[in-house]
């Protein structure tokens, strides 16, 4: 009986139980935060790297293969380790609104993603345009994989459209 009773009312090595059983419940959240924000920081970039490269081809005149390569390798740079860590597509376009139709003037991607279509044009959600009006599309997808696969966040696919009008002319020539 003398021992039960000692061995209820020790309270030595107390803190250190209570320890070991909320050290696993605070490294998750931990982990589960440090997850969640490297998805924001990425999907943050990707929208950022997008608008870039909208932005860097409407305020050109004339872009050939050299430029639109210039601003895919822009806009991959800006994603967090220079998009080495994800799986990214790009695809930078020019459109044109004629005789109540979209038509696509030139379309140009980078990694495995298809040129735009016309119907594709179509589906999107665009500006109203005048006629001959044209705009600049840049499309950016990203595979984000979570360094730490503990949460319910897993593998997701970041999608992200921007449109520009050409800055200092009516239309965007390729060469």
């Amino acid at each position: 009986m003398k021992i039960i009773y000692k061995f209820i009312h020790n309270k030595s090595g107390v803190v250190a139980i209570e320890f070991a059983l909320i050290l696993p419940v605070l490294l998750g959240f931990l982990l589960g935060v440090v997850v969640i924000y490297d998805a924001l920081r990425v999907s943050s970039d990707a929208a950022y790297a997008n608008d870039t490269m909208a932005d860097l081809t409407a305020r050109r005149s004339i872009v050939n293969a050299t430029s639109i390569g210039q601003t895919f390798a822009i806009g991959k740079g800006l994603l967090p380790g220079g998009g080495d860590r994800f799986t990214w597509r790009s695809r930078l376009s020019s459109i044109e609104f004629v005789d109540n139709k979209y038509a696509v003037m030139w379309s140009k991607t980078a990694g495995d993603i298809e040129k735009l279509t016309k119907e594709m044009v179509e589906a999107m959600s665009l500006p109203s345009l005048s006629e001959f009006d044209t705009l600049i599309i840049a499309e950016t997808e990203v595979d984000f994989v979570p360094m730490f696969n503990i949460s319910d966040i897993g593998q997701q696919t970041y999608h992200y459209l921007s449109y520009r009008r050409p800055r200092f002319v009516e239309l965007i020539n390729y060469e």
